[in-house]
């Protein structure tokens, strides 16, 4: 079986189609690679991104709420154990930075496990 299958794949090589995703934009050109799932997906983890922390932050209170509370350990999990230790004391000044790329990549990662999605944007490296 391994043999048939390795002759099978040395008669039909991959062409350099099978790399790009299709559009799934329903008009323009039939080779229009520029809008595809995972780059909607991207824009998703973006909007929900700026949206949880706008929503969070809005109405900041003493006797933070659920939302605030865990936007804030978010913010403190990145700025003391990776921006800090990794860094140094400089490293502070980069926790903003790091917090927004830590749950970009936590967002993104997400989407491999919510179904019908089932496809991490980090998984191609190179998308269009």
């Amino acid at each position: 079986m391994i043999g048939q299958s390795t002759v099978l794949a040395a008669e039909f090589p991959p062409s350099v189609e099978d790399f790009y995703l299709p559009s799934i934009l329903p008009w323009g050109a039939h080779d229009t690679y520029w809008f595809t799932k995972i780059t909607l997906l991207v824009w998703v983890a973006v909007a929900l991104i700026i949206i949880y922390f706008l929503v969070s932050y809005r109405k900041p209170q003493l006797v933070p709420t659920k939302k605030q509370w865990l936007a804030e350990s978010l913010y403190g999990f990145v700025r003391n154990n990776i921006s800090v230790d990794m860094i140094g004391p400089r490293g502070v000044a980069f926790a903003p930075y790091l917090t927004t790329l830590f749950c970009f990549i936590l967002v993104m990662n997400f989407f491999s496990i919510v179904p019908l999605i089932q496809i991490s944007p980090n998984s191609h490296i190179a998308f269009p």
